[in-house]
């Protein structure tokens, strides 16, 4: 392997990183042979040096002479970063990169899967749980155990379960086999339903979310905007992110291609009717100067033989 040649720029890095405590002018540093060897001008290692102290690698110094400046190494563990020409750059103080998330405060729910009790099953969350009743759906089946939440229609046996460590010895114990599988074929898959809540503000009758203006919300929580979809769909997160711009929301998540066509439409029909206005306003205007030419007596391509009255004209009533 070949040697790796320094850069003019790192030569001169190398003699601070070489002697730490030293202070070098420009012209202390065109004496060195391996800079000489590069025979550049004495402006280009100013420039290197003051870009070296610029990103905090060397340190300025007054010589008291004539306003001379020196410089010195300031950090030593970067500048052979830079020796080194290595990727990382620690002397470059980078900005720190904005969240991915547009959203600081997000309550992710636990993701809860749906099921259907057999009539077996069903029986037996009546036995365990606790019913609440309803005139309108026939009441619910709420059973909590230490390693799940169920709840499902007391008459239909349909609803969703809650899962905690531990859920699946639970499920055995209480149900058996095939409600086990059901659930276990749902969560190896991610097809659980997953709500995502961030908090919703109202600043001077406009509601932001995460600081930003929304276009519409909604929730069955008062302070909240959910919005659910399966676990594994990572648009959930998408459509929260895309909530402040409802250009963006209407185009990409719902896909309203035929509602911007439509727009487009409406457009070019109110540009053509202001065309037909404009078109309108002109034949107007000539209508108008015609009929000014006419009573004037200035129509030169001819029409009724009328001149207004002058001095040498008189009506006589």
């Amino acid at each position: 392997m070949g040697k790796i040649t320094k850069s003019l720029a790192q030569q001169v890095l190398v003699l601070f990183y070489n002697h730490p405590a030293e202070i070098y002018s420009v012209d202390d540093l065109v004496k060195f042979r391996v800079i000489r060897n590069f025979d550049s001008p004495r402006q280009t290692i100013r420039r290197y040096c003051d870009r070296f102290f610029r990103i905090k690698l060397l340190e300025k110094i007054s010589l008291g002479v004539n306003g001379n400046i020196g410089y010195r190494l300031n950090d030593a563990q970067s500048a052979l970063a830079y020796i080194n020409s290595e990727d990382t750059k620690p002397w470059l103080k980078l900005p720190p990169k904005p969240p991915e998330d547009a959203f600081p405060v997000e309550n992710r729910h636990r993701v809860d899967y749906k099921v259907k009790l057999s009539p077996e099953e069903l029986e037996i969350a009546e036995a365990i749980g606790k019913f609440r009743a309803n005139s309108r759906t026939g009441g619910s089946i709420l059973v909590r155990k230490k390693g799940y939440t169920l709840s499902v229609n007391a008459r239909t046996g349909r609803g969703q379960i809650w899962l905690f460590l531990g859920w699946d010895s639970a499920i055995l114990n209480d149900y058996g086999t095939r409600l086990h599988q059901e659930i276990a074929e749902q969560v190896e898959a991610q097809t659980g339903n997953r709500h995502i809540s961030i908090p919703i503000e109202f600043v001077n009758k406009r509601i932001r979310v995460g600081g930003s203006d929304v276009v519409f919300a909604g929730s069955h929580y008062p302070i909240e905007f959910d919005i659910q979809g399966k676990e594994s769909d990572q648009q959930v997160v998408k459509a929260l992110q895309m909530l402040t711009d409802g250009a963006k929301f209407n185009r990409v998540l719902l896909g309203l291609e035929e509602t911007l066509g439509y727009i487009k439409y409406q457009q070019d029909q109110q540009a053509q009717a202001v065309l037909k206005l404009a078109e309108a306003q002109l034949q107007s205007s000539e209508l108008l100067s015609s009929l000014s030419s006419l009573l004037s007596g200035n129509d030169k391509e001819g029409g009724f033989p009328f001149k207004p009255a002058g001095k040498e004209d008189y009506w006589y009533g």
